[in-house]
């Protein structure tokens, strides 16, 4: 998964945010559980200065790593360079050829050794009819020395316009894995890519991809959040398929954790969605091998209110006392490594805000609770600062945290996309 955000645009100087996120997964055994390889990572801050002619400017500094999952190891480079880059390189509907080209020298680094860090990527997309269609190709290199070690991938992409000034492109890339932080694997993946224009944070509606991001900390802990939700085209009149990924990582003095939770199922769209669904959620523990994975798999049906993942999505509504979203879902545990012998599991959250259109700053609180196999329940407050960005403090506490304290209480940044 992959979110860029640009956090400060003034005239031709601008100022990003990206994160990119990959994971390998694999099925093991007859329980639905799922054995997470490691966790690659590839996080950047960046200043672009357009310039009057030519390519644009970026000076960067970041950090590229993995980390294994229920097995001990960890690896890094942190890095600091500039790039240029072709003027539409940042927008997806950019039609032609758009380019970037990036230099950078390591300046810290663990167990894995690196002088420099070198990219490139090319994007061409010509329109037909309502769609772009076009290619792609990257290369991102390791250089040690005279060693080059690098990642390849190359493929086409199909873009698509979504409602609210959104895009989303699909795509499969033949990838060729040699670098130690990359994928380490040569294959064919498959998947989408999602760009949203700032204030675009209309309702989703299907076909859509919406998503939030979010970091925090407090005390010794540190949390990461990164989630996406994928609206099919209808099946069916009001009928259409779901499809919510929502991976944390939360970090302490005593254990690193990370944990997943998805959900796949059948919506109906109206004054609420209705839907049924199958429901998973697996912890896992980051460089370490002495902790077993639990996982939950849980056939469920539910309710919840339109605007409950997009807490500006309400804007133009009036009503004085603000406005409620809610969810509810309960269902029969299919299997779970979870303790405990209830044979159902419930989940539920009560979102409320008086954000309107001419808001530029609006309260906001938040309640999740669920029961059955595996309690967990989270109570926040805080501000919405234009649509989509959430500043809040949130106390939370999860049976299934693996660390001494069963409970963390977090500032936390959130951004709904």
């Amino acid at each position: 998964m992959r979110v860029g955000v640009p956090v400060i645009e003034r005239g031709n100087a601008a100022a990003w945010l990206r994160l990119d996120t990959r994971t390998a997964i694999e099925k093991t055994g007859s329980d639905l559980a799922f054995d997470v390889r490691d966790v690659a990572y590839d996080a950047e801050a960046a200043f672009v200065l357009k310039t009057a002619a030519g390519p644009d400017l970026v000076l960067a500094v970041g950090q590229l790593g993995r980390r294994d999952v229920d097995a001990p190891g960890s690896a890094f480079v942190r890095w600091a360079g500039a790039a240029l880059e072709s003027r539409g390189f940042r927008r997806t509907d950019a039609e032609g050829l758009s380019w970037r080209a990036s230099a950078a020298a390591v300046l810290g680094e663990r167990s894995v050794e690196a002088d420099g860090r070198v990219t490139a990527g090319a994007r061409w997309l010509r329109r037909v009819g309502r769609v772009l269609v076009g290619a792609e190709a990257s290369a991102d290199a390791l250089l040690d020395g005279g060693s080059v070690r690098a990642d390849l991938a190359v493929g086409p992409r199909l873009d698509l316009a979504l409602a609210g000034d959104r895009r989303v492109s699909f795509h499969a890339r033949w990838m060729r894995g040699r670098s130690p932080l990359g994928t380490g694997v040569t294959g064919v993946a498959v998947g989408f890519d999602f760009a949203e224009a700032p204030g675009a944070a209309g309702r989703a509606a299907p076909p859509d991809v919406g998503g939030a991001v979010a970091l925090g900390a407090g005390g010794d802990r540190v949390a990461r959040r990164l989630a996406v939700r994928i609206l099919t085209p209808p099946l069916a009149p009001r009928w259409h398929a779901v499809l919510d990924v929502d991976g944390n990582v939360l970090t302490g003095s005593d254990v690193d954790e990370l944990y997943y939770l998805y959900h796949v199922g059948v919506e109906r769209e109206g004054a609420a969605r209705a839907g049924v669904y199958f429901h998973h959620r697996s912890n896992h523990v980051l460089d370490r091998s002495d902790e077993p994975v639990t996982s939950l798999n849980v056939l469920e049906a539910g309710v919840e209110s339109p605007g409950y993942d997009r807490p500006a999505a309400g804007a133009g509504d009036r009503r004085p006392w603000g406005r409620l979203e809610y969810r509810f879902r309960a269902g029969a545990v299919l299997d779970a490594t979870i303790e405990g012998s209830g044979g159902w599991h419930a989940r539920a959250g009560l979102m409320w805000t008086t954000f309107r259109d001419s808001d530029r700053v609006a309260p906001i609180a938040r309640a999740e609770a669920e029961a059955g196999r595996g309690d967990r329940c989270a109570f926040s407050f805080g501000v919405l600062v234009s649509p989509g960005i959430e500043i809040r403090l949130e106390r939370r506490r999860d049976d299934q945290y693996r660390g001494r304290d069963r409970a963390a209480s977090l500032l936390l940044a959130a951004l709904t996309f």
